[in-house]
């Protein structure tokens, strides 16, 4: 297999890619009809929201996320517990909301969080027995980064290839 070195010159911070969406609210305050995603509502590893609760059954201060934002929890940043979220509502204090600039694509940006390289640069910046990553540290995170319409081709594959997982592991 070949490989291809990337020159690092050419590649981009998130953080020039991405805003960090730092509205938040008392659960109190909300419908009690919104969403709530906790980091346990995250499947690891697979970007995938397992379920939602409601913000009535929460009692802490929520970050408020939109549709097309990303989740990315910084709790134990190893367990690589990202999400897209295709509604609004309300998530943990544990999870960084992005929001993507009109340069990468939402799921683009998944695949990227995702991503072993990632994982490996997060996890090397962080320690402890309850680790935590910062939007700061995410942000510095350097990425080659095509044109919106490569992304979408990547992140089209990308959906198949998914389905096809899925499919797969409903056979097994």
């Amino acid at each position: 297999m070949t490989s291809i070195e990337l020159n690092e010159e050419s590649k981009v911070e998130l953080g020039s890619l991405v805003s960090q969406v730092r509205s938040t609210a008392m659960p109190n305050e909300l419908p009690i009809s919104t969403h709530f995603i906790g980091l346990e509502d995250v499947i690891p590893h697979e970007g995938r929201i397992l379920n939602s609760s409601y913000t009535s059954e929460v009692k802490s201060r929520v970050f408020l996320f939109s549709s097309g934002d990303v989740l990315y929890g910084r709790l134990r940043p190893y367990l690589s517990k990202v999400a897209l979220v295709d509604f609004d509502g309300a998530a943990s204090a544990e999870f960084i909301v992005l929001r993507c600039s009109e340069k990468i694509l939402p799921r683009y940006l998944l695949m990227i969080l995702l991503s072993e390289d990632f994982t490996g640069f997060i996890s090397a910046r962080v320690k402890g027995d309850r680790p935590r990553t910062s939007f700061a540290t995410v942000s510095s995170y350097k990425v080659e980064l095509p044109s919106i319409e490569v992304q979408a081709d990547i992140c089209a594959r990308d959906i198949v290839l998914a389905g096809a997982m899925e499919k797969l592991n409903e056979a097994i």
